[in-house]
């Protein structure tokens, strides 16, 4: 029996003889099904930019258990994205530790025209609000100052009453429950893909994707339905927000490139897999409690 022609042909055999439909495939990886039919048939350049063929066919590889041959790893390496080098890939990666530490240690310096003139605005500035309290207190307050004397002890009484109103409407809200935290917990139990539980945090409310300049990262963001809520490369330096409706209690993030990704619920920040810089690609799995 021939061997096959490429490596879209060891995997489609090995599906098969698995038992794996495209359906199960897709479940199992979290990629679409049509980029699954695209490495099976050898047409990479259908994936979604040369950046991800490499991710896409090494996860499909695990699933079924085909384990590549050298030749094959060269074949599907994947071309740099837009602004990277070969240079820049051997290069290691700052760690999040180091790119906050890096940030703080940062200094601004003014020039001496601003050194100067901050100053003199700041004193023209108090000056005219001190002007524009006394002019307020006499030509407003001083007015309707009242007048409490015995022969005004209605008007007295009916101030009292106000003032008395005023303190229990302030004792009712400070006694008001506060809006519950978002808190983001990773499982503990073993499975397939990274789980985290997601606490405190209310639908419909949205769903923050910030990626740093260190990198761009492709982004698939799916329920448990077929149609995705967000498919792209999400560009060094922004933020992309996912809106998440009443009843999507299961969300499935695949990143393309972890360590210049980060996830946020609300603001609760998503610890990220403690592989994440050497296993760079990974599904997050997140059930909304």
């Amino acid at each position: 029996m021939d061997e096959p022609t490429h490596i879209g042909d060891r995997l489609k055999n090995a599906r098969i003889k698995q038992g794996h439909t495209l359906d199960d495939l897709q479940q199992l990886t979290k990629i679409q099904k049509r980029y699954l039919i695209a490495i099976e048939e050898n047409r990479l350049d259908d994936l979604p930019g040369d950046f991800f063929v490499n991710a896409f066919i090494r996860q499909y590889a695990d699933v079924v258990g085909v384990s590549l041959k050298g030749e094959e790893q060269r074949h599907i390496q994947h071309t740099p994205a837009e602004g990277y080098t070969h240079e820049s890939k051997e290069k290691v990666l700052p760690t999040r530790s180091e790119l906050k530490r890096s940030s703080r240690e940062t200094k601004f310096t003014y020039s001496n025209d601003s050194k100067s003139t901050l100053p003199t605005f700041l004193l023209v500035l108090m000056f005219l609000l001190i002007l524009g309290a006394i002019w307020y207190y006499i030509f407003y307050m001083g007015d309707d100052t009242p007048d409490i004397s015995e022969g005004n002890a209605p008007n007295q009484q009916m101030i009292q009453t106000q003032t008395e109103s005023s303190e229990s409407a302030g004792s009712s809200v400070e006694s008001e429950a506060p809006q519950p935290e978002t808190v983001v917990t990773a499982s503990t139990e073993q499975a397939a893909t990274p789980t985290y539980s997601v606490a405190g945090f209310e639908l419909p409310n949205t769903l923050s994707i910030e990626v740093d300049t260190t990198g761009n990262s492709w982004v698939l963001v799916t329920t448990e339905g077929d149609d995705p809520l967000f498919e792209g490369v999400i560009q060094g330096g922004s933020t992309q927000t996912i809106p998440l409706e009443e009843g999507m209690n299961k969300v499935f993030v695949r990143i393309g490139f972890l360590p210049s990704t980060t996830v946020k619920f609300g603001e609760a920040t998503v610890e990220m897999p403690a592989d994440y810089q050497t296993n760079q690609t990974q599904t997050l799995t997140f059930t909304i409690e």
